[in-house]
């Protein structure tokens, strides 16, 4: 599955409880670092199932981004089974984000 555009009928609690991990990205089309992270993760989630991700613009999406304390870009946030575990805002290393989704995939598939 690819990287999902954020609707504004979504709410966080619904799609965290949809599925076991959650990517939520937060962008903006002005911010060079975010079309990077995007094109790569974009490319990683469909090559995994089981982990679903949403591409949300913060120009767009500016009320929720405030709910997050979200007031730069690019942020990623993954939830595991509803629970915040991974926030990285600003410089990041996307690879060792990656890492870390696999380690919670493969500990929640040895359940």
């Amino acid at each position: 599955m690819k990287l999902l555009v954020w609707n504004k009928e979504n709410s966080i609690e619904d799609v965290i409880k949809k599925d076991k991990i959650v990517i939520l990205e937060f962008g903006s089309e002005v911010c060079g670092a975010c079309k990077s992270i995007n094109y790569k993760l974009s490319n990683w989630i469909e090559e995994r199932e089981g982990i679903v991700g949403y591409y949300i613009a913060v120009e767009d999406n500016m009320e929720l981004a405030a709910e997050l304390g979200i007031f730069s870009s690019p942020v990623v946030m993954v939830y595991v089974e509803e629970a915040l575990t991974i926030r990285e805002a600003g410089y990041f290393g996307l690879e060792q984000i990656l890492k870390d989704i696999l380690r919670y995939k493969n500990l929640l598939e040895d359940k």
